[in-house]
């Protein structure tokens, strides 16, 4: 009943959002461990403005300060802009990256409504905020606003907070209502049509498109002049008018060949409508359109996605494919690990449909590792080659037991281990030896030359350590590989700061739900992160760590979802603080560091099962280790007669309440 509600209620904002803008909304409040964000699919350049407009609603209101609410990042996952709860912890403000706070004037009202406008300037890198403002009349000055210095300037995501700053916490709870995001259009007094089809930067158009929009919002609108014209600079065209005072918001195809010609294949084309609005007893007065632009399908070959990298089984089979625009011929070929040969694979029993989209290697084996890509080809002529994946066989490609006073892998190639500071090797580790972290001072780290040894485990990849420790520092890592902007972290949560959790970067869910299960209290724990490349995990001493729904007990989550590939970083592992890009290729942040003991810390590239899991922990300590199982009803492990008990002593019970008759 609560989710066909929900649904209900997000059919009921559909319904109400202006026709000339997209839904960007969610329907429920976010505390503090709450996060929404839009598609990232926001990236293409666009020639004017974006604006983010909604309401936002603080529920019992805490003065906490730092809290984001509304996040703008570019393309890359970096942060633009967050209009915040922020300075003395009661007023609106905004934080621009790399230019820092500024706190508005106007105070957050517990359970009042703020309609926020963000301007976001494509071409000056301005940030306008307003609050409040009156949006049927004209563009005013902003409450607040802020020139950007990034680089970067180009709208990837917008993020909804519920909210946290660092380790703060905040028992506010915040509501968003009917989020709307217009591209190239501004929400203020808009006298221009709207919402072109094909939508602005829209690619691959195809040449016998119609062109439509919709007529500007709440606007008497009498007439249509539509003008055309290419970027290209070989075009003598120029801009046409295709169409002239109609009526129609729709301009068919074919009056725009027999008024501009028949458009090309591979252009970008720029398009304007202009309106005209009634002016009884004179002439209609013409407002000037917005300026739209979308480009037209390719005839050459283009790779939409390239084959991904992954890992099999010994004696599996692997599936690589591509997927393209326009390709009829397509052929493999390997590349060994060291680059020093490659090959054409022909058709055979170890490698199958070499020259389709598709190709199988089959009984895959060490000898099979290596990158495999495909040449796509057509008749034009026209041939590109996809990007390289790499296959591996499923293995530990690195293990660290700390025994004999070695702080090396024991894995063969798997790279060197460098030492920051002193760690000191301990006999008493969960297996034989152990190396002990000392607070700000100590760490691991892999030879930064061989960085890309751990670059298969974007895809898919679990990484477990034994540690023991009652550090409280929130965010710090146990087994990371830069883990901030890009990469992975083992580390403890900041949502709950005696939890582990598994960050993915770029997947989704990035920090992921923290453990159910607390670890930081000076005594060995087995803590493992999995990763599928659809869906991440995390185990405490053998067992998976679930959620279970508060309303009534049931099982709630047993992982997040996660998109594969974990952003890219070129940074080497580290064992209990985190290897950060700087001027001098990398440092070694043991300011943040997790101190404690580790052992066993493993690496696999790919993601283990929930039995090996807990047959490790079973193994190590000489414990049971209990899985969950649907109908154990009394809890001891064991579905048996017991259970059956009790299923029994309940049975033909009717708990139906039937209304009374009259």
């Amino acid at each position: 009943m609560k989710i066909f509600a929900k649904l209900l209620v997000l059919a009921m904002l559909v319904c109400a959002l202006p026709v000339n803008a997209e839904l960007v909304s969610l329907t429920d409040s976010l505390n503090n461990s709450g996060e929404y964000s839009s598609p990232n699919d926001l990236t293409p350049a666009y020639a004017k403005d974006i604006y983010v407009v909604g309401k936002v609603t603080f529920v019992d209101f805490n003065s906490v300060d730092c809290w984001n609410v509304i996040t703008l990042w570019d393309s890359t996952g970096g942060e633009l802009l967050s209009v915040s709860q922020l300075g003395n912890g009661v007023n609106w403000g905004m934080v621009t990256g790399g230019v820092g706070e500024l706190t508005s004037e106007l105070p957050i009202v517990d359970s009042e409504p703020m309609l926020v406008v963000i301007k976001m300037e494509q071409v000056s890198k301005a940030f306008k905020v307003w609050l409040n403002p009156d949006l049927s009349g004209p563009e005013t000055a902003p409450t607040i606003e802020q020139t950007s210095p990034r680089g970067d300037f180009t709208l990837g995501g917008v993020y909804f907070r519920g909210g946290f700053w660092g380790s703060n916490p905040n028992e506010s709870k915040v509501s968003y209502e009917d989020f709307v995001l217009y591209k190239n259009e501004s929400p203020f007094n808009n006298h221009a049509p709207v919402t072109p089809t094909p939508e602005i930067g829209t690619t691959r158009v195809e040449l016998t498109t119609d062109l439509s929009w919709n007529a500007p919002v709440g606007v008497d609108t009498v007439g249509y002049d539509v003008y055309l014209w290419s970027t290209d600079p070989n075009d003598t065209v120029g801009k046409i008018k295709v169409a002239s005072d109609i009526t129609d918001t729709t301009l068919a195809n074919a009056d725009i060949v027999a008024s501009y010609g028949q458009m090309l294949n591979g252009i970008e084309y720029n398009w304007q409508v202009d309106s005209y609005e009634p002016n009884e007893p004179g002439s209609p007065i013409v407002r000037e359109g917005n300026l739209w632009h979308f480009f037209t399908v390719p005839a050459v070959v283009v790779i939409d996605a390239d084959p991904i990298s992954l890992s099999t089984p010994a004696g599996g089979s692997a599936v690589m494919s591509v997927s393209d625009l326009n390709g009829t011929d397509y052929q493999w070929y390997f590349t060994n690990l060291d680059n020093t040969a490659t090959v054409a694979l022909a058709e055979s029993a170890k490698y199958v449909n070499v020259n389709t989209n598709t190709l199988t290697v089959t009984d895959v084996n060490m000898a099979d590792e290596g990158y495999y890509y495909c040449e796509v080809s057509n008749s034009l002529p026209s041939m590109v080659a996809s990007e390289p994946a790499r296959l591996w066989v499923q293995r530990v490609i690195a293990y660290w037991p700390f025994e004999n006073d070695s702080i090396d892998s024991m894995v063969d190639g798997s790279p060197e281990t460098l030492v920051e500071g002193a760690p000191a090797f301990v006999t008493e580790g969960i297996v034989g030896s152990a190396l002990s972290i000392a607070e700000d001072v100590d760490a691991l780290y892999t030879a930064i030359e061989e960085a890309s040894y751990f670059d298969i485990c974007d895809q898919a990849m679990t990484v477990s350590c034994w540690i023991k420790t009652s550090n409280t520092q929130t965010w710090v890592p146990f087994v990371a590989r830069d883990g901030e902007g890009a990469g992975w972290q083992l580390r403890q949560s900041g949502f709950t700061s005696d939890r582990p959790c598994f960050t993915t970067r770029g997947t989704g869910n990035d920090d992921g739900t923290p453990a159910n299960k607390a670890i930081f209290d000076d005594q060995w724990h087995f803590v493992v992160g999995t990763f599928d490349g659809s869906v991440k995990k995390v185990y405490v001493d053998g067992v998976l760590s679930r959620t279970y729904s508060t309303d009534d007990g049931s099982l709630a989550l047993e992982g997040d979802e996660a998109t594969a590939p974990v952003r890219a970083t070129d940074m080497p592992i580290s064992i209990a603080a985190r290897a950060y890009p700087s001027d001098d290729s990398f440092a070694i942040d043991v300011v943040n560091n997790c101190p404690g003991i580790y052992d066993e810390v493993t690496i696999y590239n790919y993601a283990l099962d929930e039995l090996t899991i807990a047959h490790t922990y079973a193994d190590i300590t000489g414990e049971n280790v209990c899985l969950q199982q649907t109908y154990d009803l009394d809890n001891d492990c064991d579905v048996d007669v017991n259970d059956f008990a009790l299923l029994a002593s309940e049975w033909l019970n009717d708990a139906i309440v039937a209304p009374e008759q009259e």
